[in-house]
């Protein structure tokens, strides 16, 4: 198939059955490599999802504006998608972010906005979600996709990812939490499909998505300094915080 333009070539990305003396007696381990997305990430699914939305609903529209925040694969991935459906982004980060993704960013036309200022629990997050709010404000008719409560984004992985995932021989799913867009929206999935396959959200220590309080950590890209409405405890059976 000859894809019409990048955006067509997110999703189904290779699994890989991974071999290693870890792995227990008469279980097996494969690895769903959603770095073959078009910006290595898997946001890419949740920003074509939150983009596909916007525009049929004409909340976002050709020439429009789209501002979010992000801690750095996200923006990648809107960014590109700014370029392919002819809308402008801002994507407002916070130092953390690497060098490496604000030229990508750059490099598909977005507009970055840097906050500088910590919030009241020494991260960037409310921060950053402060400065969108502004931004909308000042830019008349721009869109806040809003990735952390936005049921766009688990809607977009039951009807989507979930498939991919559902294929596959399983007994349970592993993933990374950070809105709960991701693994809410396929665990909901499985549950609705076969509820005995058990859905394990990963969290990193610092993270509020599953305790009272947050504390700075460096790690980008998992975990969020509050619960968002996206993340759906009743579908996750198990939690792991490292």
């Amino acid at each position: 198939m000859i894809a019409k333009n990048i955006a067509e070539c997110i999703g189904n990305t290779p699994v890989v059955e991974l071999k290693d003396n870890l792995i227990p007696d008469g279980k097996r381990l494969y690895l769903k490599l959603d770095y073959f997305n078009p910006n290595f990430s898997v946001k890419d699914r949740t920003a074509i999802g939150l983009v596909k939305a916007a525009l049929k609903d004409g909340k976002l529209k050709p020439g429009g504006t789209l501002i979010e925040s992000t801690s750095g694969n996200l923006g990648k991935s809107l960014s590109m998608l700014g370029a392919v459906y002819g809308f402008n982004v801002i994507i407002v980060v916070d130092p953390k972010i690497s060098q490496s993704l604000l030229k990508w960013y750059k490099a598909y036309g977005a507009k970055v906005e840097m906050v500088r200022d910590k919030d009241e629990n020494g991260g960037y997050q409310r921060t950053r979600i402060n400065r969108v709010k502004e931004l909308v404000q000042e830019n008349v008719g721009a869109y806040w996709p809003n990735q952390y409560d936005n049921p766009d984004n688990p809607a977009y992985h039951y009807l989507n990812t979930a498939k991919e995932i559902t294929a596959l021989p399983i007994d349970s799913v592993v993933g990374a939490v950070s809105t709960g867009g991701h693994l809410c929206g396929i665990g909901k999935a499985i549950k609705d499909k076969k509820s005995s396959i058990k859905v394990i959200a990963s969290d990193v220590e610092g993270s509020a998505v599953f305790r009272n309080s947050f504390t700075p950590y460096l790690i980008n890209g998992v975990g969020l300094g509050w619960r968002s409405k996206n993340t759906d405890i009743s579908v996750l059976d198990d939690i792991y915080i490292s």
